[in-house]
């Protein structure tokens, strides 16, 4: 994400705590629905995909923290 555009828009949509909960639960339930097949490989892949979103979540939380953390620039030259 080098655009700086979609960084803001990412942080504004992670600032909005319950969209981004809802959403990740959503992700999360879709992830873990039961499925008729018990194919291992496919149950491995199920997981795997949890993980990976988990962990994608995280990483998405530090571009939060790290948008947070920037220093304000005032954009008034008389401040």
């Amino acid at each position: 994400m080098n655009d700086a555009v979609t960084r803001e828009k990412v942080t504004q949509f992670l600032n909005d705590t319950l969209m981004a909960d809802t959403i990740k639960d959503v992700f999360e339930d879709i992830l873990a629905r039961p499925s008729k097949d018990r194919d291992v490989h496919l149950l491995a892949a199920k997981m795997i995909a949890i993980e990976l979103l988990q962990e994608t979540w995280k990483e998405l939380a530090k571009l939060k923290n790290e948008k947070e953390q920037e220093p304000r620039i005032s954009k008034n030259p008389g401040i």
